[in-house]
């Protein structure tokens, strides 16, 4: 149902013209009694601008949620069930996104702290302390190790310890359960010194034909690897490599077999860790040995306590790495941002913490913050509820807040342009920006941003539609909607 109360009730109509017009209008009052006077016709009342959508939602058997308002005085312009608690998806990155600017502060960047004691070039033990940087990649530990390099270190002579204890030990976010056998990279696990977002890449480079491809995982010495692929004549695409992870001894275990055209360009095939807590250690240790430094056979896991500090690696800034959130929807950068907006509230590290943050502070905003149920910071799965009456006051929050609006809205993709609206939003009408947060699940399609409209009016909102049977054409409706908001009157 449309809340009426939202609608713009049009003033009178009048189609009488003045001259010539209004002297006839005068003789027909005088020559005609009341009972003869014309009727003028009632004028129509505008088509709400979400008219069209509500049907074809209904006609489509989806379930449909919409909320706009101006930015000017928070008017809604426009509201179809927008206090009905929906599945966001992946626009659950605005909430994440919100606190995080919130809690932590646009200029917040992330440290990974080295630890130890050099002695004559030896380290008795190395450690490595994370703080949930989401950025952490294999050349950042590659820096690391040249630049122990260049204090003289020669060995480490008893442990590499990694220090995960920032967060807690369940590295498998709220959620994630749902899909135990999925080993595509989104669903990465977390963990508080994580590297390369806690994914593997296996490259395999061709070779003659007949001959075995060159095959090795990223980050070099993060994972095992098991068995080969031989080049062949003809052309493969891909399709006869077979890539498997399972838990391994000390770190997991790739497996790959098949065959690969010995004209075809190198392949890449990124899956998730398993348990990620000792693949960073492995690849700074593979770090250290390729500069000749002398590194003891396994990895452990520890605190690091007693060990004093060498130097930290500090991440980019809290609101340039939220562009992984808003244009590239990074599930791996939300899920850490959580743990470590908990961390930062409660000092305990853990999903639960950050939700009940984030919760608390969108509780503030007013009714809307009770529209809310928040269980992982990324959306995935079938997890987290939000009305899109909360979205859209949570937008229109953010974008007046000086404190944190231009990094807020930085973060979030351009239509036509970036992210994941450069191929959608590409024939909006002249002057009409969109910035926005896109969702999908298997069932699921979602927006949220705000729009700045030709005639400079700014509109935030929010679509979240469920039970969605083909997401290409839900997209497009979508998409014709924030069209026609472009150009819908506002008066």
């Amino acid at each position: 149902m449309v809340d009426k109360s939202l609608r713009r009730v049009p003033g009178p109509r009048f189609g009488i013209a003045l001259g010539v017009g209004a002297l006839t209008l005068v003789r027909l009052a005088v020559a005609t009694s009341a009972e003869d006077t014309p009727i003028e016709p009632a004028a129509k009342a505008p088509v709400p601008v979400e008219q069209r959508l509500v049907k074809w939602a209904t006609e489509h058997h989806a379930s449909l949620s919409l909320t706009v308002a101006s930015l000017a005085g928070g008017r809604h312009v426009a509201s179809h069930d927008g206090t009905v608690l929906r599945n966001p998806a992946s626009v659950s990155k605005l909430l994440t996104a919100f606190a995080a600017l919130k809690t932590l502060g646009p200029s917040y960047q992330y440290k990974t702290t080295v630890l130890g004691r050099v002695s004559d070039g030896h380290l008795s033990s190395l450690g490595l302390r994370g703080e949930g940087d989401p950025s952490l990649t294999s050349d950042h530990l590659q820096g690391i190790a040249a630049r122990l390099s260049a204090m003289g270190v020669v060995a480490v002579d008893d442990a590499i310890i990694v220090d995960q204890s920032y967060f807690d030990d369940q590295f498998v976010p709220p959620a994630f359960e749902q899909q135990p056998d999925e080993w595509a990279a989104f669903r990465a696990p977390v963990c508080a010194t994580a590297v390369d977002n806690n994914r593997l890449t296996l490259r395999v480079l061709p070779r003659a034909a007949g001959q075995l491809a060159r095959v090795f995982v990223e980050p070099l010495g993060g994972a095992e690897l098991s068995g080969e692929v031989r080049a062949v004549a003809s052309g493969t695409k891909g399709k006869m490599i077979h890539v498997s992870v399972a838990p391994g001894v000390e770190r997991p275990l790739v497996r790959v077999s098949g065959e690969i055209g010995a004209n075809e360009l190198p392949l890449a095939f990124e899956r998730r860790t398993d348990d990620p807590r000792k693949v960073a250690g492995y690849a700074l240790r593979e770090a250290l040995k390729v500069r000749g430094i002398k590194v003891p056979a396994e990895v452990s896991l520890g605190t690091g306590d007693g060990l004093p500090t060498l130097f930290a690696h500090e991440s980019d800034a809290l609101g340039i790495l939220l562009h992984r959130l808003g244009k590239e929807s990074d599930n791996f950068a939300a899920e850490m941002l959580l743990k470590s907006i908990g961390a930062k509230l409660t000092g305990v590290g853990s999903s639960a913490a950050g939700a009940r943050g984030v919760t608390e502070l969108l509780q503030r905003l007013g009714p809307e913050g009770e529209q809310l149920r928040l269980v992982n910071g990324s959306g995935l799965f079938d997890a987290n509820r939000v009305s899109t009456n909360l979205l859209v006051r949570l937008i229109a929050e953010a974008s007046a807040d000086p404190t944190i609006a231009p990094e807020y809205l930085a973060q979030l993709s351009i239509g036509g342009v970036d992210g994941t609206l450069s191929r959608r939003l590409r024939k909006l009408p002249a002057g009409c920006l969109v910035r926005a947060k896109t969702g999908t699940l298997r069932t699921t399609i979602s927006l949220a941003g705000l729009i700045t409209r030709t005639d400079g009016h700014e509109l935030a909102f929010a679509i979240v539609i469920e039970n969605v049977k083909d997401q290409a054409s839900t997209r497009s409706e979508i998409d014709r909607f924030i069209g026609e908001l472009c150009l819908a009157p506002l008066a």
